[in-house]
């Protein structure tokens, strides 16, 4: 029930999140590459632009200045985390959802054995999702930050 009715629009409003965190970081891009005259409009309106878009992009290029590549490509650090980031949850989303329907379906029809056989694989998929995620953001993140702490807390 919840598959077919809910989650279409939490993944409408996934794939808009992420379309626009997308469309933002690509104007951003642009916004550097075209280096406008600070004294003009659009030269000022860059400068708004990219101090409004430092936060989320400003990780990825210490980053990047360690490894020693361009910063001025940070954003595509930015995509592909939010990208991530979608898939993560829209995942996570249906897993639950399947989960929930399952469970009830198994309840209604009074079926105990398949309610737990459902809370199991929930589990499951639950925990392999996170652990494909704890490897995703070793790769990334080496050190030991929060989401890293709190994955492997849960996945070791």
């Amino acid at each position: 029930m919840l598959t077919s009715t809910v989650f279409p629009w939490i993944q409408y409003a996934i794939a808009f999140l992420t379309s626009i965190v997308i469309l933002i970081m690509v104007l951003r891009m642009v916004l550097i590459a075209a280096d406008p005259n600070p004294f003009s409009l659009l030269g000022r309106f860059a400068s708004r632009f990219r101090k409004a878009t430092e936060s989320p992009v400003k990780p990825f290029a210490s980053i990047f200045m360690r490894l020693r590549i361009n910063t001025k490509f940070a954003p595509i650090g930015v995509i592909i985390t939010a990208v991530l980031a979608a898939w993560f949850v829209g995942s996570v989303t249906i897993s639950l959802f399947s989960t929930i329907d399952g469970v009830v379906s198994s309840v209604i029809a009074v079926e105990m054995l398949k309610v737990l056989g459902y809370l199991l694989s929930g589990f499951i998929g639950v925990l392999y999702l996170m652990i494909v995620l704890r490897v995703i953001l070793s790769w990334i993140s080496p050190g030991r930050s929060l989401p890293m702490r709190i994955l492997m807390k849960y996945t070791d």
